[in-house]
């Protein structure tokens, strides 16, 4: 790579050019320049939104008028593919030749393939030609793969972590906010009419629902008692059992030692979504041997960020009194099976606290990390990030919404559903 195409590629990197020609030169101190310009070749390609010709930094208006132009040009595409075949054929050409178009563009086609490439499923078929012509639908999509990339090159620069940006980027934060508050105003300016002829803005009738956060920690929690109280009055000896389970190392951009947070070196790029997905197929490979052995369990799930970003699990999990031992043995030994001897795995990966119910209520267990991640509601520091439990919320749920992951889940839907009715 010569000196102009470097430079070329650093400059490109407009929201933080000087971090990533810093990052650059440590790269090239200690692996030399072929592995740096490896690095900034890779990194790079991050800052484009897939093969758009859009950049991560582009404003709102910029990806509307091209989701606006791209889906204008799809939408002749499938008026000259209907012309051309009969009902079947032409709607199985539109699928075919739109997910050339969605993938060749580098994103990710919104249809699972059972339902287009062999046999059509014509009612989500059209669904799906219906989004991606949608040029609002469309932006959406832009925006959200902008975002993501975004925070995640600020993590593998080191700018996400206690000491920088806690949870999320700033930029990343400040992009979110300004879009929550654009979707508000619009909440407000927008009106709705009922059968008595009430008139209330969207953004009234939004603050009475579950999009409320004070509301959502109160739904939450009345379902988290609902759990305690049928296994409490349930003929059976449930027993709750509180664990955390953390992702392995090379999931992680930051290390930490004696307080010292620093690169870490074992990190393989994956991002918040990737380590997420990590946890739920461990999750999936758990309650499939779960149901093998005949363990009975209901309960919580809360996925929370440590402090660069990267996912890690709570679960308060109801059992069977005689079957608590082996249930805590089958999460330890999936949460050990890969780069389980690594250092700082015993330490770090698992945790299981049994809950002794003459000492106090299993739901006040996980109460704390339920606030944590909604409104820090009766959390006055958040011990992650040695900050305002106020604020981390804030950036909590900021996390959560950029990388689509949900911090509350449920498993066992029968007690789901006591807890709704309790």
């Amino acid at each position: 790579m010569d000196d102009t195409t470097r430079s070329l590629l650093i400059n490109k990197c407009n929201l933080f050019t000087d971090t990533v020609r810093k990052h650059w030169q440590n790269k090239f101190k200690v692996s030399g320049q072929e592995s740096a310009d490896l690095w900034l070749d890779t990194f790079s390609k991050q800052y484009d939104i897939g093969k758009t010709g859009l950049y991560i930094d582009a404003s709102d208006e910029d990806i509307f008028n091209y989701s606006k132009l791209k889906t204008e040009k799809i939408f002749e595409l499938i008026k000259i593919i209907e012309k051309r075949g009969n009902k079947h054929n032409s709607l199985k050409g539109t699928i075919y030749n739109l997910h050339s178009i969605i993938v060749n563009l580098g994103l990710t086609f919104p249809l699972n393939e059972r339902y287009w490439y062999d046999n059509i499923n014509e009612k989500k078929v059209r669904s799906t030609i219906s989004q991606i012509t949608d040029p609002m639908w469309f932006a959406r999509q832009l925006r959200t793969i902008a975002i993501r990339q975004l925070d995640q090159m600020q993590r593998e620069l080191f700018l996400v972590h206690r000491d920088k940006s806690k949870y999320i980027s700033n930029i990343s934060f400040n992009k979110y906010l300004s879009r929550k508050e654009k979707n508000r105003n619009l909440l407000e300016k927008t009106f709705a009419q009922n059968d008595l002829g009430d008139i209330y803005s969207l953004a009234e009738l939004s603050d009475k629902n579950v999009s409320n956060p004070t509301l959502r920690r109160h739904e939450l929690m009345t379902r988290m008692d609902g759990f305690e109280k049928w296994a409490d009055e349930n003929e059976f000896n449930w027993q709750p059992v509180f664990y955390t389970i953390t992702a392995p190392s090379k999931y992680h951009p930051t290390s930490q030692s004696k307080g010292h947070i620093s690169p870490n070196q074992k990190y393989n790029g994956t991002t918040p979504k990737q380590a997420q997905h990590y946890l739920n197929t461990l999750w999936q490979r758990i309650r499939a041997e779960l149901n093998r052995q005949g363990i009975k369990i209901f309960g919580f799930r809360v996925a929370e960020p440590h402090h660069d970003g990267t996912p890690h699990w709570h679960l308060l999990l109801f059992t069977l009194e005689h079957q608590e031992t082996e249930l805590t043995e089958i999460i330890r030994n999936y949460a050990f099976a890969e780069d389980g001897d690594e250092k700082g795995a015993n330490k770090h990966r698992f945790e299981a606290v049994r809950i002794d119910k003459e000492k106090g209520r299993a739901t006040g267990y996980i109460a704390k990390y339920v606030s944590k991640n909604i409104d820090g509601y009766k959390v006055d520091i958040d011990d992650e990030t040695k900050t305002s439990s106020a604020i981390s919320a804030l950036r909590a749920v900021a996390w959560a919404g950029v990388w689509g992951i949900r911090p509350v889940s449920y498993t066992h839907l029968r007690a789901h559903e006591t807890g709704r009715n309790l």
